[in-house]
């Protein structure tokens, strides 16, 4: 026998197949079970029936930012952090991305590299390490930060 387990909310927790005589053994305490198939992505539980998600829940549930988390009561995404704790967070990461940024040219700063390059060449590489080095400095940071292009 197929069955769902959902909670009170009806985010389905689980799905399986188990004999007959053991259906009512699947589920634990604050949970319900129901007979059927279901998508734990894709659907949920309301009033012991099987609902999809509307293709806009699909999407904020799919895109929800750092810091928030899928609320199934409000079909929503809520704020779970504070905005110091968001922006420490994403800040750290864009440093971490720039710092590995900035070690891959490295090789460029070799004497050899950099005086086989043309003068407009050596110039693009600079600007690049330069905005590398002031993306915290840039208005949006760390929400919304624009990366420089690497030069070819």
């Amino acid at each position: 026998m197929n069955f769902i387990i959902y909670n009170t909310l009806g985010e389905i927790a689980r799905t399986g197949i188990c004999p007959v005589i053991d259906f009512e053994l699947q589920h634990k305490e604050g949970e319900a079970v129901l007979e059927g198939v279901a998508n734990s992505n894709t659907q949920y539980v309301l009033n012991g029936e099987i609902k999809d998600y509307t293709s806009e829940q699909l999407y904020i549930k799919a895109n929800i930012p750092y810091g928030y988390k899928w609320d199934i009561a409000t079909m929503s995404a809520v704020k779970t952090l504070t905005d110091e704790e968001i922006n420490t967070y994403l800040g750290d990461r864009i440093r971490a991305k720039r710092d590995q940024l900035l070690k891959d040219t490295v090789d460029r700063l070799n004497p050899i590299w950099w005086n086989s390059m043309t003068p407009e060449k050596q110039t693009e590489w600079a600007v690049y390490r330069q905005d590398l080095l002031d993306i915290t400095s840039q208005s949006g940071f760390p929400q919304n930060v624009v990366w420089p292009t690497k030069p070819s």
